[in-house]
């Protein structure tokens, strides 16, 4: 089924799934995307991993995990920056 990010958003938080930023983001986003069968029966990693899709490449602020993480990309597709082992950028 082709779910909107709107709707997407609505069913992580009747879940209670704790990424409020997933579900900010989502709220910017004016996509959609689909689910394999019924919304309330797609298993909430699915869910999760859809809306993640919706917001990369969109300008929204790049999500991070609770330890402030940055995403390994930079929600363009495009691969970080990679670093030698003191740090440095390589190249």
């Amino acid at each position: 089924m082709q779910v909107h990010a709107a709707v997407l958003a609505n069913e992580l938080r009747r879940r209670k799934v704790g990424a409020r930023a997933v579900t900010s983001a989502l709220a910017t986003v004016d996509r959609s995307t689909w689910i394999m069968g019924e919304l309330r029966d797609a298993p909430t990693s699915i869910l999760v991993l859809a809306a993640l899709s919706l917001t990369s490449g969109t300008g929204t602020p790049p999500l991070t995990s609770g330890t402030g993480t940055p995403p390994l990309t930079s929600g363009t597709g495009t691969p970080p920056l990679t670093a030698d082992a003191g740090g440095r950028p390589a190249g």
